[in-house]
């Protein structure tokens, strides 16, 4: 279940929103940002219908997000300072991608084919500067992974008759097959730069497990299976500086996470589905977290120093500029006073921006957001399901004209929430909250359910 904060808390993580997050989850048409394995924001668009796949630019600090509609694939960004979603490049089934930020390359898997293109921040891919990195034959590569210092990309293979694991220069020369054996079933590959290895789910079909997060170096040696698990497969992988997170989905959505390198796997989220959500997940792994300790990887650590000197000269002119305050007043050359309901440097945000879940966002006199919940959800943010887990022992829930709860108890149940047993009596009843309701109420005062009656006829003996 979503986890409440008080209104204070997220009015002060909504200023520094983007910058405090440790994943993302994509479901069907929403991403989802955890800190400390609690919702802290989320983002939807109305250019959204199939999130299949994320991938975080550690060089310009922004989200890739891939939407499937029909045939084609649309690759959007994500900015988290200005929270703008803009579309860079359109293909046609686009089913894996990744960032390479030592030549700011963006990589996808489509068909049976790997490509490449130039990534510059605030602008749309020439696709003109497309390139063709190698076309596959017998293989089905199902996901990609790159090794920045040593300027390598990475694909699982999944084809029955021969899985591998291999990988190609980034201009399509020497190539290798990593890993041929004890591999059945490969996807969703991650590579992890600063311990050097490589993370991967293995589907073992007809074998006691069947399924195995597995790991191994970059050159495919130490291959070593991390998680054996039967049942529900993960559905995605990610690794950050400290965890490997997956996430799988059964009646509910569970996200799980380990220490890295290998640790106790527990979960630590979970949640209602809604409609088909995809469960991508991706981690925000920094520059900085990826080079330390590492110096013989100059591909990374000189741009680290750069993207930082880059950055100092930016504040530095951001400061210098003249400062415009969007809904506020100017308290000096670089603060704004905000009117009731904006916060944010500039004033620029609203307090209401992706406040409630489900239901309508207002703005008190003090500036503080509330919520007017849809019909069936409640909580502070809209975001509490009233009917998830309400009707015990098989009941059945439903609502009431007044929009509250109501029970059809199944068997010999009875009470509000069908949690009682009873006795041998015929007595048609109704519950909601902690109300009762006989027949003849439902009868005569015509109450209903979803435009219908319905009849619980529950049994008393004395």
């Amino acid at each position: 279940m979503y986890k409440l904060l008080s209104v204070w808390a997220l009015v002060v993580l909504s200023v520094q929103i983007v910058h405090s997050w440790d994943y993302a989850v994509a479901l069907e048409k929403r991403i989802d940002f955890f800190k400390n394995d609690t919702i802290t924001h989320s983002i939807t668009s109305h250019q959204f219908k199939n999130l299949t796949a994320l991938a975080y630019d550690a060089l310009h600090d922004t989200l890739l997000i891939v939407d499937q509609q029909t045939d084609n694939s649309s690759v959007y960004r994500f900015n988290f300072t200005s929270n703008d979603i803009e579309l860079i490049l359109t293909r046609k089934q686009i089913q894996s991608i990744v960032h390479d930020p030592a030549k700011d390359l963006l990589f996808w898997v489509q068909e049976r084919n790997i490509f490449s293109i130039p990534l510059k921040s605030g602008s749309k891919c020439d696709v003109s500067d497309q390139n063709l990195v190698i076309k596959l034959h017998d293989e089905i590569p199902s996901s990609i992974a790159v090794d920045s210092c040593e300027g390598f990309v990475y694909w699982t293979n999944k084809i029955i008759a021969k899985p591998t694991i291999e990988r190609v220069r980034f201009d399509g020369t020497v190539r290798e097959v990593v890993l041929d054996k004890d591999i059945h079933e490969p996807y969703h590959l991650v590579i992890d730069p600063q311990i050097k290895k490589m993370f991967w789910i293995d589907m073992r079909h007809n074998e006691t497990h069947n399924y195995q997060i597995k790991t191994a170096y970059l050159n495919g040696t130490n291959d070593t299976g991390i998680v054996d698990g039967n049942g529900r497969s993960p559905k995605a992988l990610t690794v950050s500086s400290q965890f490997i997170y997956t996430v799988q989905q059964g009646l509910l959505i569970h996200i799980y996470k380990m220490q890295k390198p290998k640790g106790d796997i527990r979960y630590v989220y979970e949640s209602e589905p809604e409609g088909h959500p995809s469960l991508i997940i991706e981690a925000k792994y920094t520059l900085g977290e990826q080079t330390s300790g590492i110096q013989e990887c100059k591909a990374l650590t000189s741009l680290l120093q750069n993207n930082s000197e880059n950055e100092t000269s930016r504040h530095i002119i951001s400061e210098l500029e003249s400062l415009i305050c969007v809904h506020g007043e100017k308290v000096n050359a670089t603060s704004c006073t905000c009117a009731p309901g904006y916060i944010g440097e500039r004033c620029d945000v609203s307090v209401c921006q992706n406040y409630c879940i489900h239901g309508t966002c207002s703005v008190s006199d003090e500036g503080e957001p509330s919520c007017g919940c849809e019909s069936g959800y409640s909580g502070a943010r809209c975001d509490i399901k009233m009917c998830f887990n309400y009707c015990l022992n098989n009941g059945v829930c439903y609502f009431t004209e007044e929009k509250e709860p109501l029970c059809q108890c199944s068997g010999n149940n009875r009470g509000s929430r069908c949690e009682a047993i009873g006795n041998d009596t015929v007595s048609p009843t109704f519950s909601s909250g902690d109300k009762n309701y006989t027949l003849v109420d439902l009868l005569f005062n015509r109450r209903k359910v979803n435009g219908k009656f319905i009849v619980n006829f529950e049994i008393e003996s004395e």
